[in-house]
C-alpha cells in the first residue's frame, strides 16, 4: 500500500499529454532510480554535488516522504497503522552566540510517538552560512554535537548546523532542529 502511494507522489500535469475528452492526464516523473537518488542525496547532506543547487534541495526527499505520509494518513482509518513524524527538540537555546575560540556544544532530545528508533544527524548547513571557511563537528550522529569556533571567524558571522532525526517508520519521516551560532 506505502509503495503504491508513493509512486503517486511524483505525478506531474503534462501540458501536452491529453486524454481523448481533453482533460490532463497525469503522468509519472520520476523513476524508481529517481526517487533513490533523493534518498541518497537526503542520507548525506554533505556529500560533494556535481552541480550547485538551491538551498532547499538538502530537503527535498524528506519532504516527499512526508507527502506520501500524508496520503497514507488520507487512506489508513487507523491512526497506529500508519507512521508518524519523530519529535525533535532542541535542549537549550536555537540561537547561540560564541567567540572564536569558544567551543559550542548542541544536544536535542528525539522522540518517536509511534515507538519507532529515531536517528538524528548533524551536518553543516553552508549555504545558508555567513562563515566561509570549514568547521568540523565532533560527532556526526547521536543526540548532541559540538565544534569549536574558527578563530578567523568575524563578527556577525553566522554558521547554520542542523539535527536531522529520521524514524525507521514506513515511509521514514524526518523532523528539524535548525541552531545558528553568530560569532561575537
Amino acid at each position: 500500500m506505502v509503495s503504491a502511494i508513493v509512486r503517486l507522489l511524483y505525478w506531474k500535469q503534462m501540458s501536452d499529454h491529453f486524454c481523448t475528452d481533453n482533460s490532463p492526464r497525469m503522468v509519472c516523473c520520476i523513476t524508481t532510480e529517481g526517487f533513490a537518488a533523493l534518498e541518497r542525496v537526503a542520507s548525506n547532506p554533505t556529500a560533494a554535488r556535481q552541480r550547485p543547487r538551491a538551498p532547499t534541495h538538502l530537503f527535498l526527499a524528506a519532504a516527499q516522504r512526508e507527502l506520501a505520509a500524508r496520503f497514507v494518513w488520507a487512506t489508513t482509518p487507523r491512526f497506529e497503522d500508519a507512521n508518524h513524524e519523530p519529535h525533535l527538540r532542541a535542549r537549550a537555546s536555537r540561537l547561540v552566540s560564541a567567540r572564536p575560540g569558544d567551543a559550542v556544544s548542541l544536544r536535542v532530545r528525539p522522540s518517536d510517538r509511534d515507538g519507532d528508533a529515531v536517528e538524528v544527524h548533524w551536518w553543516r548547513w553552508d549555504e545558508a552560512d555567513t562563515y566561509t571557511g570549514a568547521i568540523a563537528l565532533d560527532r556526526a550522529s547521536g543526540s548532541s554535537t559540538r565544534f569549536e569556533i574558527p578563530t578567523d571567524a568575524a563578527a556577525a558571522q553566522t554558521i547554520h548546523v542542523i539535527a536531522e532525526a529520521t524514524d525507521d517508520g514506513a515511509p521514514a519521516l524526518t523532523r528539524y532542529e535548525h541552531f545558528v551560532v553568530t560569532i561575537r
